[in-house]
């Protein structure tokens, strides 16, 4: 199973998505590249201590990239 991650269209637009995939939480958010964390906290991610955070170039290769590399770090244990 696959976390819920938009399309690329919705990034390029500039907004930001939280999701979640079990106990863990993630936010990514568009500024000059596609900005990831995530946590396993039950808060906020305001709130929360990121555990991984990583930066991809906001174009469709580095979201395809970034959709790769949020899909394994899900999978594993932080």
């Amino acid at each position: 199973m696959k976390p819920d991650i938009r399309q690329f269209n919705f990034y390029s637009n500039r907004n930001t998505f939280t999701g979640s995939y079990g106990r863990k939480n993630f936010r990514i958010v568009p500024n000059e590249n596609l900005e990831v964390s995530l946590w396993e906290q039950p808060v906020c991610s305001d709130l929360a201590e990121a555990v991984a955070k990583k930066e991809f170039p906001l174009t469709q290769e580095g979201f395809d990239e970034m959709c790769q590399w949020l899909e394994q770090v899900l999978e594993q244990e932080i």
